[in-house]
């Protein structure tokens, strides 16, 4: 009877337990029936030349899949040829053609007119519509001089072949279904094969998501793998462009010929879609590995086609070397100092290198009504700096700054727009000897509200630092800014922000361990950024350099108004908004993945609502008569007002809410404040956690389904 009472009292405190979880994010979610797995036999080739497969479909519970044959589903095979010239690489050339009427429109593509054979619950077959054997090859069409028959892709046993499936569409919530599956058809080994990339090369940015084809039905092109059935170099006389072309050109920098200029007149960079620099290969370009075999021919075997997809206006090789057969030997592996290797795979590290040797400490900061004194270590290359102008020649503008700014408890207390106190090192900081510098700056403003209290938590970080970096050093090095040996004059390319540095000091100096609430996560940013920069371009008062949420919210925090009417100069909303609709709201956002996928940015425990962290309302501007005022926003409203009220948020009207705007109305019945006069109007009412906290069955992690992005 003892032991039966022990185990009943055990199994209600594991109920308990398991009942007692607040704030779980649910990070065991059930198996999700949409993901389908496919498993496919040997192909098998008749007399005929008629290639079949059966293969079968199950979903996540592990139940057999049905697959409708008119939701998108469609098949293709493809063998890896030999380059058709010597230096060319090699290709994946398909055994199916969207055209070949004229030989120039032929496309690789998928095919669906074959016959789709159910055979049981679950398990299916197909056999392709042609002849394998007898495809004409549409690139020997073309050739000058034109051959005497028909020339066909010879179906060779003893190579790699890939079968491909394609399924689905991620716009109207059909499981999509990339799968391939290679095999040599004599059953031997593959002399040759090419897989450079997989999808876990991409899904960081894109989360698994069709980085192009997403805005076009159907919507299931998610792995390189199936991509490249499409895009690549069957018919190099086609208008559609192989894989690597596509991907070098979308993720590459965007140059401009000035119009006044001459044909040798230097192009500018005039923006990126690529959210780092565009030169990091690393990022996409993996090591060896069991699904990419071929992940070093980028460096092994680099191509003008590759190439000259990013250096397209700088190519001056392309007149004198119109072939591949001597890339190669300049900027093969065994290049040295030419290789492709060595200008893109080590061109990061060797500039982050450079930048460290440059260090900055801050020892202490403090207040006396109106004064702010604060106490710095600069250092290169492990000496103590012995004045500023010793190491201005490396900053791209000559000057930094620090930023000092103070928490009376209530989050930063002054913003970019509101009195901020930026300490120019340049002319402000006297050397002390061995690197010491006392930095001094009177409060430019006599209100008395806006003054560090007695309590205050004075925060200072550094800004405006862009340093000129020599990646080509063989030591860690900076270099001077207008160094003439710096690539083409131009100290972009080799620009680095310094290192983000921040501390925490009472009123009398004294540190403390406090930093400043953020409700996202760095390194998360980082995936994507690599290493993140905002506002790293620009003159001399906007190349801002901030590489840390502290330094960001030295002037984005909830005390400003953004110098654009109705927008937050919040982070909360600024992110949010920058990647949703792009700068200024304009809805020209390059962001690559799912703005439903909280993760991308934040850890699972800071979206919850009500607000996690950065938890004040924040200001925005309003109209008032002819002129505007800044009125106060409540917390959530401003974070999910960034993305669900298609107008600015001050500029919503929530008695006669504009089309996008609708959603105004609830959030005003649950709390929300609009436009207050004061932060404390606008606090404490919001009841969104009441059905959107995490676990509710509307709540942000299953409104924005952010467990389907999980890997």
């Amino acid at each position: 009877m003892i032991v039966i009472r022990f185990i009943l009292a055990f199994i209600c405190i594991c109920l308990i337990q398991a009942c007692d979880n607040q704030g779980s994010d649910q990070n065991s979610p059930p198996p999700d029936p949409n993901d389908i797995t496919i498993d496919a036999q040997t192909p098998v080739l008749d007399e005929n030349g008629m290639l079949s497969v059966e293969f079968t479909a199950t979903d996540g519970t592990g139940a057999p899949f049905e697959l409708d044959p008119e939701s998108g589903l469609s098949f293709a095979v493809l063998k890896v040829s030999e380059g058709r010239s010597t230096g060319d690489n090699s290709f994946w050339q398909t055994f199916i053609f969207g055209s070949q009427s004229p030989a120039a429109d032929a496309k690789p593509n998928f095919e669906s007119s074959g016959v789709f054979e159910v055979l049981a619950a679950g398990s299916y077959r197909y056999t392709f519509s042609v002849d394998v054997t007898q495809v004409v090859d549409p690139a020997q069409l073309s050739a000058e001089p034109a051959p005497a028959e028909a020339a066909v892709i010879e179906w060779e046993p003893d190579v790699l072949h890939r079968f491909a499936i394609r399924y689905g569409d991620a716009l109207s919530d059909i499981p999509v279904i990339n799968y391939t599956l290679d095999w040599v058809p004599s059953g031997g080994s593959a002399p040759l094969s090419r897989d450079i990339l997989d999808n876990s090369s991409c899904t960081t940015c894109h989360m698994g998501e069709a980085p192009f084809h997403g805005t076009r039905a159907p919507a299931n092109r998610v792995e390189p793998q199936i991509c490249s059935a499409c895009h690549n170099d069957s018919n190099p006389n086609s208008t559609r462009r192989s894989l690597a072309v596509i991907v070098h050109d979308k993720h590459g920098n965007v140059f401009e010929i000035p119009d006044e200029g001459g044909e040798e007149t230097e192009p500018e960079l005039v923006g990126s879609p690529y959210p780092q620099d565009a030169r990091n290969c690393d990022t996409c370009h993996k090591d060896v590995s069991d699904t990419t075999a071929d992940a070093d021919n980028w460096f092994n075997h680099p191509t003008a086609e590759a190439c000259g997809a990013c250096h397209t206006v700088r190519n001056s090789h392309s007149s004198a070397f119109p072939s591949n057969d001597r890339c190669e030997g300049c900027h093969g592996v065994d290049a040295g100092g030419r290789s492709v290797q060595s200008v893109h795979g080590g061109r990061l590290a060797a500039m982050q290198a450079g930048r460290d040797t440059l260090e900055l400490a801050i020892n202490s900061a403090r207040y006396s009504d109106p004064d702010f004194e604060i106490e710095i270590t600069l250092t290169r290359n492990g000496e103590g700096v012995a004045s500023f102008a010793d190491i201005a020649p490396f900053i791209r503008h000559g000057s930094a700054y620090l930023l000092v700014n103070w928490n009376n408890g209530n989050g930063l207390e002054i913003s970019y727009t509101a009195n901020r106190v930026r300490i120019n090192m340049t002319e402000e900081c006297s050397a002390m000897g061995d690197g010491q510098f006392l930095c001094k700056k009177a409060f430019p403003n006599g209100e008395t509200a806006l003054k560090p209290a007695a309590g205050s938590v004075l925060v200072v970080t550094n800004a405006e630092m862009p340093l000129c970096t020599d990646r080509k050093a063989e030591q860690p090095a900076l270099i001077a800014c207008d160094d003439s040996s710096l690539e083409n004059d131009r100290d972009t390319e080799y620009l680095l922000a310094a290192n983000a540095v921040w501390a925490a000091f009472d009123i009398g100096g004294g540190a403390v361990n406090e930093k400043t609430a953020i409700g996202a996560d760095l390194a998360s940013c980082n995936g994507c950024h690599k290493d993140l920069t905002v506002h790293l371009y620009g003159p001399a008062g906007q190349a801002h350099s901030a590489k840390d949420f502290e330094q960001c919210a030295s002037c984005h925090n909830a005390t400003r108004a953004a110098f654009y009417p109705g927008i937050p100069g919040d982070l909360k909303y600024h992110v949010h908004s920058f990647h949703g609709f792009g700068s200024q709201r304009s809805g020209e956002s390059s962001y690559p993945g799912n703005l439903a996928n909280c993760e991308a940015c934040h850890t699972a425990s800071q979206y919850n609502l009500p607000n996690q962290a950065n938890i004040r309302p924040s200001v925005a501007s309003v109209a008032a008569g002819d002129a505007r005022e800044n009125k106060f926003f409540s917390p959530a409203l401003v974070v999910c007002g960034s993305c669900h009220l298609a107008s600015n948020l001050g500029d919503v009207n929530p008695d006669s809410p504009a089309e996008g705007d609708g959603a105004i109305s609830h959030m005003l019945r649950n709390g929300a404040v609009f436009a207050a006069d004061s932060a404390a109007d606008a606090t404490g009412s919001e009841q969104c956690a009441t059905c959107h906290s995490v676990g509710q069955d509307v709540g942000v992690d299953v409104v924005h389904d952010v467990y389907r992005f999980r890997q």
